[in-house]
């Protein structure tokens, strides 16, 4: 047997042995969607990501993790939410995009002195761009923002205290009067 094979063979069982371990992994934590928002058509997207991410911001903001999921097109074409999955402080993992998402969303969690989580992360952008799809992304200090998923542009749909915000939540001088960021301002800013 050749070496290449011996190593194809060697990442096959590898494979083999990460799918299996994902088994064993409990199921990651979900919430209910925000039962008084409605589906909605989809032309009100803006408003509907408004108020079913201000229906989940006191949970990711007292847990201080992010919760994050779809915004998904009805068979009737109204717009609804999946049910939001739990993550860690600083990140999300959805799960596998719907064959009818229309965008996807996330929340910032609580206030951390440590992160730079009052605007999009520069990871959250390139997500966005790669799935093409327009990411909606809620902040401590209670913003409401739209990415992009062509663009990568980054603009505020409401301001400080717009949604529920956390009461520990301290203004960054960085961002003050910002409305908009490109990717590169973004990298800038974290850099």
């Amino acid at each position: 047997m050749s070496r290449s094979q011996k190593l194809n063979i060697s990442g096959f069982a590898l494979a083999l042995t990460v799918l299996a371990s994902c088994n064993n992994v409990a199921p990651p934590q979900v919430i209910a969607a925000p039962a008084d928002v409605a589906p909605a058509p989809p032309e009100d997207i803006d408003t509907y990501a408004r108020d079913f991410l201000n229906g989940i911001q006191p949970v990711s903001i007292a847990e201080s993790r992010e919760y994050c999921g779809f915004f998904v097109r009805l068979p009737d074409g109204r717009i609804q939410g999946t049910p939001p999955r739990a993550g860690t402080p600083d990140s999300c993992i959805a799960g596998f995009i719907p064959q009818n998402a229309i965008a996807s969303y996330h929340t910032h969690g609580g206030y951390l002195p440590r992160y730079f989580n009052e605007v999009p992360s520069v990871d959250d952008v390139r997500s966005a761009i790669d799935v093409v799809l327009d990411d909606y992304v809620s902040t401590p200090g209670g913003r409401l923002w739209r990415i992009d998923g062509e663009t990568g542009k980054s603009e505020t749909l409401c301001g400080r205290g717009c949604l529920t915000d956390d009461p520990l939540y301290r203004p960054n001088p960085r961002i003050q009067g910002k409305d908009d960021f490109t990717l590169q301002e973004l990298e800038e800013l974290q850099g």
